[in-house]
């Protein structure tokens, strides 16, 4: 693979980078849409305790975007970096992320730089088809189009960088979009002992998910080693190697036809 040291010439006007975010716990049970929680009142006490603990911290364009070519209009590899204080909540949970459905049309790769998470994913189908694994440091992930992802991270710290398309080139998080626009996927992470499984919510469908185990990467596809290394030194026809073979897998049904 080559590697190149500067930012590509069409896109030499690097956007200041947004400030860095902080989720607290306050955050989570604010979600317009209704949190999926195993406990409210719990965590409601918490706060009313005089406590708001942070949940995690993201940098949002942690480095800067990488454009791609294409004829609607354009479209850039970003990259966030996020960092998990770990630990378990009153409920039960893992320290988590609020989580939210990624737009049909994004495609999203996760990779762990430290300490261990748990990913739990879905889409809105009946019966729904969710996974959750446990991904420790180097492992990668990848979301498959218009689901719902969480990350937890019930064992201590942990830190995930992202990359992900978006048309918006740089900024912070669309808070309503992101957060309040739909309500969750109705599934959440317990914990059983040391051991995370998942847990059907308030109104989750009767008809049982399909659960797939393992980590949620296609069979045979190569991802790069270092995400954050490949976007800040892949050249253009890498970036859009990887666009393309992401964007393929809707085509074969993964994850459902694994």
């Amino acid at each position: 693979m080559r590697f190149v040291d500067e930012v590509d010439q069409d896109d030499a006007h690097v956007p200041p980078r947004p400030a860095p975010e902080t989720r607290r716990l306050s955050d989570l049970l604010g979600a317009a849409t209704g949190p999926v929680v195993r406990d409210a009142p719990a965590l409601r006490a918490v706060l009313r305790g005089g406590d708001d603990p942070v949940l995690y911290t993201a940098q949002r364009d942690a480095d800067p975007r990488r454009p791609l070519p294409g004829p609607a209009g354009a479209l850039y590899w970003r990259g966030d970096l996020v960092e998990y204080s770990g630990g378990v909540m009153a409920d039960g949970e893992p320290v988590r992320s609020i989580g939210h459905w990624n737009p049909p049309e994004q495609l999203e790769v996760f990779q762990v730089v430290s300490g261990r998470v748990v990913l739990l994913m879905g889409d809105d189908a009946t019966p729904a088809t969710i996974s959750l694994a446990e991904y420790g440091p180097g492992d990668t992930a990848v979301v498959p189009r218009g689901w719902f992802h969480l990350t937890g991270a019930p064992w201590g710290p942990a830190t995930v960088f992202n990359i992900y398309t978006d048309r918006r080139g740089t900024g912070g998080t669309d808070v309503a979009g992101k957060y309040h626009a739909r309500a969750p996927l109705p599934y959440l992470i317990a914990m059983s002992g040391d051991r995370p499984v998942a847990e059907p919510a308030a109104g989750a469908p009767a008809v049982p998910p399909v659960v797939l185990t393992g980590h949620l990467r296609p069979d045979g596809l190569a991802l790069p080693d270092d995400l954050r290394r490949f976007l800040t030194g892949a050249g253009p026809a890498e970036l859009a190697d990887l666009r393309e073979r992401l964007a393929g897998l809707s085509a074969t049904g993964w994850p459902r036809a694994a």
